[in-house]
């Protein structure tokens, strides 16, 4: 089984450098895995709650601002089908 993972794109953000490296373990432990980038944090979690990939890495914090308060709002918002 290949393991979808959301991250918010564009190319050379954080949160695609973090995506990267958890595939990279991944495939250390034996997994497949498939990036798939998003141009939003909302659509990049939309498409976990939706069942279209299976895991997403997105901001909750950065040095400047703090929280992502966007991803916070998000998570509460939407409803997470089990996996």
């Amino acid at each position: 089984m290949t393991i979808s993972i959301a991250h918010l794109g564009p190319a050379g953000t954080y949160a695609e450098t973090a995506a990267v490296a958890f595939t990279d373990k991944l495939s250390q432990l034996g997994h497949k895995s498939l990036l798939c980038p998003y141009p939003s944090i909302y659509q990049t979690l939309w498409a976990v709650s939706e069942g279209q990939v299976n895991l997403a890495v997105v901001p909750v914090e950065n040095s400047i601002e703090g929280s992502v308060t966007i991803t916070l709002d998000t998570c509460d918002s939407l409803v997470f089908k089990p996996v």
